[in-house]
């Protein structure tokens, strides 16, 4: 079992397109983060000329404010959390259904057992899924906090930083954010590990590579399309990890109980599917 899972790992955080959505979302993080800078130095000067002249918000230049989970200005954090499910399978969610049908599964479970490979396999496929999402996150945060001070943001400041008491975790941003920031780092890492393990798992019942992987994505475009036309007013909260994955910037505020039970469904949808194909034949 733990060469099987060291087998995997090193399967999924080695191949190409780990790569290639590693660097995408490292290059959307730092372009983020580098416009930020500007946006923050800009806001520097001005608030030097209106401090001579009325009250300002210090709290609000903070490292806090301007990263990428809680930023709602830039058009690469939007990107970045629009194509997030997409960059989560990109690494390995695809590799059950190729492994499959090349034959080359059949080849391990001559040397090993059915679950030990399956459990392997999709422990793989969401660690690196996590992964390609909580690196560029965490890298536009180191980039940031060596530029900008961690002030503590004062609840004063809510209309500099959009973030109500509605707002997931909202709470510990303005009394210890840096618990805030791990919360939403864990929560991205968990979202896109059982995602790409979703996806994963509909390669037991669909055996096209490219429909594994960008039909949940066009699924998640329709649910965004049917919440922001259809059911806004209606539906008073985010459902989709367009939005919910984020600290502001949306619609409506995410409520946990709902972002919970979207996780337990992944999951369990993932476990059921692995249970009901634990035995089937791998041809």
């Amino acid at each position: 079992m733990r060469n099987m899972i060291k087998t995997e790992l090193g399967k999924a955080t080695r191949n190409f397109w780990f790569l290639v959505a590693l660097l995408v979302g490292c290059a959307l993080a730092l372009t983020s983060a580098i416009n930020n800078v500007n946006v923050f130095e800009e806001t520097l000067i001005g608030a030097a000329y209106l401090g001579e002249h009325k009250w300002w918000d210090m709290s609000s230049s903070s490292v806090f404010k301007y990263w990428i989970v809680t930023d709602f200005i830039q058009p690469a954090t939007f990107l970045f959390f629009l194509l997030l499910p997409l960059l989560a399978v990109l690494p390995y969610a695809w590799s059950y259904g190729v492994e499959k049908k090349s034959g080359y599964a059949l080849n391990v479970l001559a040397r090993t057992s059915r679950k030990s490979y399956l459990f392997a396999k999709f422990l793989a496929v969401f660690i690196s899924g996590g992964l390609v999402i909580t690196i560029p996150i965490v890298l536009n945060f180191v980039f940031l906090a060596c530029i900008m001070p961690a002030r503590l943001p004062d609840i004063y400041g809510i209309i500099f930083f959009g973030i109500n008491e509605r707002s997931l975790f909202s709470s510990f941003f303005y009394t210890n954010p840096l618990v805030y920031c791990l919360l939403f780092i864990g929560l991205n890492f968990f979202f896109a590990g059982l995602w790409a393990m979703f996806t994963s798992a509909l390669s037991f019942y669909l055996k096209n590579r490219v429909v594994v992987t960008i039909a949940p994505f066009l699924f998640l475009l329709f649910v965004k399309f049917l919440h922001d036309n259809v059911l806004l007013g209606i539906l008073r909260t985010e459902i989709t990890p367009f939005a919910f994955l984020r600290g502001t910037g949306t619609n409506y505020s995410a409520d946990i109980a709902i972002v919970s039970l979207i996780l337990l469904f992944l999951l369990g949808f993932t476990l059921v599917l692995a249970w009901q194909n634990r035995k089937k034949d791998i041809l």
